[in-house]
């Protein structure tokens, strides 16, 4: 056999040897291990339906690179996730595979074990991992686990305030029979169907007459006419007529007697015929002549239905402290409007001619008096309608300083006289001397003229 010959069976027989070993037994022996801390998954949720990523990161404590495969399983179900995954371990390093996992709803044990492929120097204690994990409904279908998901049913109703959290068409049971309230026909168990309840969710109410939202049980003014349903059923309320053969009104009609007058706004509730009594006497207005009771009847009362102010006036004196200046004080700050307000009255104060000498509550006149005086007071309520009141000068305040008056006019008359009849008698005595000396001068001049 030649050199040459000897070679080539040489390396066919190295070739064939190592065909027939195991691939494993040509691999560094050495350790590859895993633990808890190396493995993850790409969601801490895991919910329904969705893809979820395991990773396991394995290391080496070889001083040569190592080979082997890592096998994720889920020992609940007995299966095994994905295909098992190739490593290898640079030495002293590591090297991280992953399988992607879509679980249904439910509690499962994972297992990722590393499989070496020379086992001789491993240690097989630290191959193996196992883990526990939730997968989570989701209800609604929005990606987010019902645990994280507020609400679950994606209706509205947060899952705290929702009776039914994973139903979409319900969030209450207002009796709590078990049937939410949009299928359940009584939602308040009353015995009152809701299409007939006026307050379907309140077992102790299903009427409400004025439809203001409280129900007749509790309401203390079912019709809502200002009349409470105790003063309508009451045997001593007035209502003034008697119609129907009663002297009630009803608690559950507004308008009792159907005038269009709330019974609450009508002076005669059962009484078709009358609503209003204007001055309270007890007489309907239109059968009243004097509606407002003031004293004019209507088709002569500009204001038929407005009583018009009454008109107080009071006098006194007032003496100022500063200078001991006396002061008439007409006073009519007393004066009232009977269905108004006295507050909003208006004043004038006018002479015999008409002219106005003042616009306030009181005038204040000071002694002695003037010429103009006051005649006449005029008031005003907040609907024009006005009274006069005439001013009595037969008062003693006036007289006392028409006296005083009257009194300086004539002591003023009398020196007027007086000085006037010295004046004429002055002048008669001066008048014949003048003329004397005009005479006598006139007699030189004319002897002058004739020399």
């Amino acid at each position: 056999m030649t050199i040459k010959s000897a070679v080539s069976l040489a390396i066919l027989s190295l070739v064939v040897a190592t065909s027939v070993l195991p691939y494993g037994a040509l691999a560094a022996s050495g350790d590859l291990y895993l633990d808890a801390g190396n493995v993850t998954m790409s969601d801490s949720t895991v919910v329904n339906n969705q893809t979820v990523r395991i990773y396991a990161t394995v290391g080496s404590n070889s001083q040569q690179d190592l080979l082997g495969s890592v096998q994720f399983k889920n020992i609940t179900t007995g299966h095994v996730i994905g295909k098992d995954q190739p490593i290898s371990v640079l030495a002293g390093k590591t090297d991280t595979v992953f399988v992607d996992w879509k679980p249904t709803a439910g509690n499962y044990s994972i297992s990722v074990t590393v499989y070496p492929w020379d086992t001789s120097a491993d240690d097989s204690g630290n191959n193996g991992v196992t883990f526990a994990t939730l997968v989570d409904y989701d209800n609604d279908g929005d990606l987010t686990g019902n645990t994280k998901d507020t609400d679950d049913d994606n209706d509205g109703v947060k899952d705290s305030e929702d009776t039914f959290p994973y139903d979409q068409k319900e969030s209450a049971d207002t009796d709590k029979d078990g049937i939410g309230d949009n299928a359940d026909t009584d939602d308040d168990n009353d015995s009152i169907e809701d299409t007939t309840d006026a307050l379907p969710k309140d077992s102790m109410e299903s009427v409400d007459t004025d439809g203001d939202g409280t129900g007749d049980n509790t309401d203390e003014d079912d019709d809502n006419d200002g009349l409470s349903d105790e003063k309508e059923t009451s045997t001593t309320y007035e209502t003034g007529v008697t119609a129907g053969g009663t002297d009630k009104t009803d608690p559950k009609n507004p308008d009792t007697d159907g005038d269009t007058i709330v019974d609450g706004a009508d002076a005669f509730p059962l009484d078709p015929e009358e609503s209003a009594d204007i001055d309270e006497d007890g007489l309907g207005n239109n059968m009243d002549k004097d509606d407002d009771g003031d004293g004019l009847k209507d088709p002569e009362d500009e204001y038929p239905e407005n009583h018009g102010p009454v008109i107080e006036v009071k006098q006194y004196e007032e003496t100022d402290g500063t200078n001991g200046q006396k002061y008439l004080i007409l006073d009519a700050s007393a004066s009232t409007d009977p269905d108004g307000n006295a507050g909003m009255l208006r004043f004038q104060w006018l002479d015999k001619d008409g002219r106005i000498l003042g616009e306030k509550e009181i005038l204040k006149l000071a002694f002695p008096f003037k010429n103009i005086l006051p005649s006449t007071l005029m008031v005003f309520d907040d609907t024009g309608e006005s009274r006069t009141y005439n001013i009595n000068l037969n008062n003693g305040a006036y007289l006392k300083a028409l006296g005083v008056g009257l009194l300086l006019s004539l002591l003023v008359a009398l020196a007027l006289k007086k000085y006037i009849k010295y004046t004429a008698t002055a002048s008669k005595k001066k008048g014949p001397k003048k003329a004397n000396k005009l005479s006598s001068k006139y007699s030189k001049t004319s002897k002058n003229n004739e020399s």
